[in-house]
């Protein structure tokens, strides 16, 4: 609903423009592009964030809290390590599918991820290996 009057600074035309990024005043679009950068480093660092979390958490279950249920009859470790586990791991295959989504990754990538996660040190791993790498790229590309 842009206004068809040949020049873009008529009076009211900032009104009937639906979007005031897509102007082509430069700022504008500058504006856009900075904005959708910083929003694609933003989703890739939130994933490597989440997923160092999830695997912390993985491991704090499997190595002091399933000790401390079995060997010092304490289970509600489990009970409370456990449910933030749980609920990292679902906020880990949710930004998982997100970063696959809005870097267009392929299926092969996404199921690496998920076989990070349900490996002891599989998310270190590959954050060392692919991921950091992977956000490095993503930041100077602007993608």
């Amino acid at each position: 609903m842009e206004k068809n009057s040949g020049n873009d600074r008529g009076a009211g035309s900032e009104l009937l423009t639906p979007n005031l990024f897509n102007r082509n005043n430069g700022r504008g679009e500058e504006r856009r592009v900075n904005e959708s950068i910083m929003s694609s480093t933003k989703t890739f660092s939130l994933f490597r964030k989440i997923a160092f979390a999830e695997g912390v958490s993985f491991l704090v279950l499997l190595f002091i809290a399933m000790p401390l249920k079995y060997m010092a009859d304490w289970p509600m470790a489990v009970t409370i390590v456990g449910g933030l586990h749980g609920l990292l791991f679902i906020a880990f295959v949710v930004m998982s599918w997100e970063t696959k989504r809005e870097y267009k990754k392929d299926w092969g990538w996404l199921l690496k991820s998920f076989i990070a996660s349900i490996v002891p040190f599989g998310t270190f791993w590959m954050d060392n290996r692919q991921w950091k790498k992977e956000e490095k790229n993503v930041a100077q590309a602007g993608f």
